[in-house]
């Protein structure tokens, strides 16, 4: 179908610059050709085939309409073309809802009657751009502000124009993306637009910058990209004649000028979440719920994670940030079940955003803020990394397998390796896609989960043979299986692969906010003195385990493993709820331990009532087998006293 649309496309620009004479059977014929497929679109949805209806609407679109877009836009204007897309969005919607044939009708028709309508003006020629400004004009200048703004966006989409020119197609396209979000929605004109234009032509611009990624993206030609590029800052420059400015928005002119970088404000990223909210409850007020929790969930990967707040937050206030992320998911959630508290969720969202973003504003404290920050983000993100690995050392030192603890060392230094592998990929390569780390945290959670409860069992089990204590005590040697050893490598890498991408990110968004040499000293010497503080934990805690008696010692180690993977289990599902993956349902509201991975979703707590009773279950067991179990002679349990292997 690409093919298909560059070929029109071209023969569109051909007839524009060689054969003026036809354009108006052109033009005509391109309505006629909606019309018909529209109509198409309508029949088949009569007789039950909703989507062969949708896709005969998105064909009437692709293939025809957007040959029609430059023409409307510049005899036009913008504000024209945005309405005949928002009728085609509107109809494919409809159908998709399954809405009463007689409201499609309406909205075919509404459409089909626009078009006749702006046809005679496109056939013409006649140029109203210039009387658009004028009428413009009347109402004010454009603020500066929003001109630097325009300034930015037009010079990011110049350079990413010059990178596609060049070859590098990846490296325009995601700088189009980066124009997107750093010229357009953080700078909150996309704000002012939405609430002082429409959503629609919030939509539409939105829209525009995909274009011209699209164009280099897929059809490969230059001379598309360039004008979906010009039409879009024009556009923007008469959109913005008469656009207040809401406070701290738009950029200075000495920021296009290269003298200064904007610092992240935070209050525009609370007011993009605002309007998300507000967007979301109209749409549940209609009854459509699963779009609502939809506004919300990009609203969350669009504003708060790719502004960089929700970094920031877990660099200096992870606990704060944690709440956020179940805000967002609550609010989600009960705008999908229709639940009537949807709107305190909101209120209560926007306001622990705000909370947010006055504590980051107030942020500071110099270089010793450096220092503090790196120093928790090692204590934070280590202390559980090291007490697994501290339970298994003290394992096979009591065991008597000293030989095999450069395994879990190597499988922990293969995991941080890794660990900067992953963060690097996911900050160059997964930056589309925002849910992508949540899945990859996700899953590496729930994977440790399983590998816990397995090697908890097993240590458990140990606490249950009292001759093979005995004979333990006695031998102090025994052999470990190839699959006990892998097990054990395997659980050690993923304790510190776990936290360690994360770690890694957290550490680049403390490096980007550092300005001064003393500041990247702080922060190197904070993480310095956490490995330290670490270390000491590991020897101490590993000194203890290793003077408690030896059932003791595996009651404490297997339950240990257990209570992280009950924690990762919670934990896990509740990452794939926050990239979209996993649909949440509240289970009990108002519930969430988030240090213990408990959460008030169903889905979060089922697999942890499923490890709750399986505990329960062993104990029981464990209980019953000890009261009618006859002790064996360990001599008569292990006669080869070479050592036996142990799976």
């Amino acid at each position: 179908m690409r093919h298909t649309v560059s070929v029109a496309v071209a023969a569109f620009f051909l007839a524009v610059l060689f054969l003026g004479a036809q354009d108006s059977l052109a033009y005509r014929d391109m309505v006629a050709d909606i019309e018909g497929l529209l109509e198409g679109a309508y029949a088949s949805y009569l007789g039950g085939e909703a989507e062969d209806a949708r896709n005969a609407v998105q064909d009437a679109y692709f293939e025809v309409f957007e040959n029609l877009e430059g023409p409307i836009r510049i005899n036009l204007g913008m504000q024209v073309n945005v309405e005949l897309e928002g009728l085609f969005a509107d109809i494919r919607t409809l159908i998709s809802e399954g809405a009463d044939r007689d409201e499609v009708r309406r909205k075919i028709d509404l459409l089909l009657a626009r078009l006749q309508e702006i046809l005679p003006v496109v056939e013409a020629g006649h140029v109203l751009v210039a009387e658009a400004g004028e009428e413009e004009t009347a109402k004010g200048e454009a603020p500066p502000e929003w001109v630097a703004t325009v300034d930015f966006i037009e010079g990011e989409l110049r350079g990413a124009l010059d990178m596609f020119a060049s070859g590098d197609v990846d490296g325009a396209v995601e700088r189009v993306r980066q124009t997107l979000f750093a010229g357009y929605k953080n700078t909150g004109l996309e704000i002012a637009i939405r609430t002082q234009r429409s959503q629609s032509v919030n939509y539409a611009y939105e829209a525009a910058f995909s274009d011209v990624a699209k164009h280099m993206r897929e059809s490969g030609s230059l001379f598309l990209a360039e004008d979906a590029a010009a039409r879009l800052v024009s556009a923007l420059r008469d959109e913005i004649v008469g656009l207040e400015v809401p406070e701290g928005a738009g950029m200075s002119p000495k920021t296009v000028q290269g003298e200064e970088i904007p610092e992240a404000d935070w209050g525009v990223v609370v007011g993009q979440v605002s309007a998300a909210v507000e967007e979301a409850l109209s749409l549940a007020r209609t009854g459509r719920g699963v779009d609502a929790a939809r506004v919300i969930q990009n609203s969350y990967f669009d504003h708060f994670e790719a502004s960089g707040m929700e970094t920031a937050l877990g660099v200096r206030d992870p606990d704060r940030k944690l709440e956020i992320e179940g805000a967002f998911t609550a609010l989600a959630s009960a705008l999908k079940e229709g639940d009537p508290e949807a709107e305190a969720y909101g209120r209560k969202l926007v306001s622990l955003l705000d909370e947010a973003a006055g504590a980051l504003r107030g942020d500071g404290g110099g270089s010793w803020s450096f220092f503090v920050y790196s120093l928790l983000i090692i204590l934070r993100e280590g202390v559980e990394a090291i007490l697994i690995i501290m339970a298994l050392v003290a394992f096979l030192t009591r065991s008597g397998n000293t030989d095999r603890i450069r395994t879990i060392y190597h499988a922990s230094l293969s995991a941080l390796v890794l660990s900067v592998v992953t963060a690097v990929v996911f900050s160059w390569v997964f930056r589309v896609s925002g849910a992508a780390r949540e899945v990859l945290e996700g899953v590496t959670m729930l994977l440790a989960a399983v590998v816990l409860v397995g090697v908890s069992y097993w240590l458990l089990s140990k606490v249950e043979s009292e001759a093979w204590m005995r004979y333990l005590r006695s031998k102090l040697q025994v052999a470990l299986s190839e699959n006990s050893v892998r097990a054990l490598w395997f659980t050690a890498f993923l304790a510190v692969y776990r936290e360690g991408a994360e770690t890694v990110l957290f550490y680049q968004a403390l490096a980007v906010d550092a300005g001064t040499t003393s500041h990247f000293f702080m922060i190197l010497a904070g993480f310095l003195v956490g490995i330290l503080a670490l270390g000491v934990v590991f020897y101490l805690l590993k000194e203890g385990a290793m003077r408690l008696p030896l059932g003791p010692f595996f009651a404490v180690t297997g339950s240990f493993l257990y209570y992280m993977a009950f924690v990762f289990a919670g934990k896990g599902v509740m990452e794939l709820i926050e990239a979209g993956v996993v649909e949440p349902r509240v289970l009990v509201p108002g519930l969430s331990v988030p240090f213990l991975g408990i959460y008030p979703y169903w889905q979060t707590l089922l697999p942890q009532a499923l490890l709750l009773v399986a505990a329960g279950v062993a104990a029981v067991v464990f209980i019953v087998h000890r009261r009618t179990r006859v002790v064996v002679r360990p001599e008569e349990t292990h006669p080869d006293t070479s050592g036996r292997k142990e799976s």
